[in-house]
């Protein structure tokens, strides 16, 4: 396995672009583009980081996940309910934007 850390402070900033690219995707759907939902019923909360190995161990890229759920206007704690998606990006080791995925199961 790979001895290299993922620097903290990268991490941050990595969960930070994705935060602020959150406002502009969702601004660009539609209700046609979340299914059943409504898009102003969309609640995006980070969930967690991954880092992607290779076969051999070595680091190949950093992913930031934010669950979707759907506000239920009920004050329940949105932890508690089932996400009906997510929204990730892919950066390689060096912090560089690789893609994006917005999806509504």
């Amino acid at each position: 396995m790979s001895k290299k850390m993922v620097d903290k402070e990268l991490l941050n900033k990595l969960r930070k672009e994705t935060e602020t690219s959150i406002p502009n995707i969702l601004n660009n759907l539609t209700d046609n583009d979340c299914g059943e939902y409504k898009k102003g019923d969309l609640v995006i909360k980070f969930d967690r980081f991954e880092i992607h190995l290779n076969q051999n161990g070595d680091e190949q890229s950093l992913i930031v996940r934010y669950r979707i759920y759907v506000n239920d206007n009920e004050d329940c704690f949105i932890d508690l309910i089932k996400p009906i998606g997510y929204y990730e990006t892919i950066y390689d080791l060096k912090g560089n934007f690789v893609d994006e995925f917005f999806v509504i199961q």
